[in-house]
């Protein structure tokens, strides 16, 4: 709203806000109209990231609203997405939408074990969805600090992903966490 009082609405850098007010919106016709915007806006001058991510999220609010339509949103972000050496953000909105939406099999990237898990960084592993830090992993596990961030920087490296939310959802993906 305040980009429109301003007439700023159709400012590409805008786009991701007509996005997000798109996903939390609670009447369908209003995220209908409010994708339609960022896509078009988000399509006329944005970055490659900022389109990804703007696609990523229209696709997911489609998805959430029963519309087909948000897959191939979700396949044209991924399309972007590969082609960055750093996809951020961007990258792991769209990997939780993927995952949530069940299109990673139809994903361009498949996720596979880079090597094989010792068996005590899968219990390192087995610890990253809880709130507990690497401190209290080190304490439940017996173990110095320097070993469990050791075996967290092997999970983050085996399984080809660099912060511990995406090392949890990989590890989900390939069914070494429930």
């Amino acid at each position: 709203m305040t980009a429109e009082s301003f007439g700023l609405a159709t400012y590409h850098g805008v786009a991701p806000a007509f996005a997000i007010r798109a996903r939390t919106a609670n009447d369908g016709d209003r995220s209908r109209s409010d994708i339609f915007h960022a896509l078009e806006q988000a399509r006329r001058a944005g970055t490659n990231l900022g389109l990804a991510y703007v696609l990523t999220t229209c696709g997911d609010t489609l998805l959430d609203l029963g519309d087909d339509a948000g897959a191939r949103l979700v396949t044209e972000a991924r399309g972007l997405i590969d082609r960055c050496v750093d996809p951020g953000i961007a990258g792991r909105s769209l990997m939780r939408t993927e995952s949530r939406h069940h299109l990673r099999a139809k994903a361009v990237m498949s996720t596979s074990l880079i090597e094989q898990l010792t068996d005590r960084e899968l219990a390192v592993l087995r610890y990253l969805p809880t709130k507990l830090t690497q401190r209290d992993i080190s304490i439940e596990l017996y173990v110095s600090l320097n070993t469990v961030k050791t075996h967290c920087s092997a999970i983050l490296r085996k399984l080809g992903v660099g912060d511990r939310k995406s090392a949890v959802q990989t590890a989900r993906d390939l069914h070494l966490l429930r």
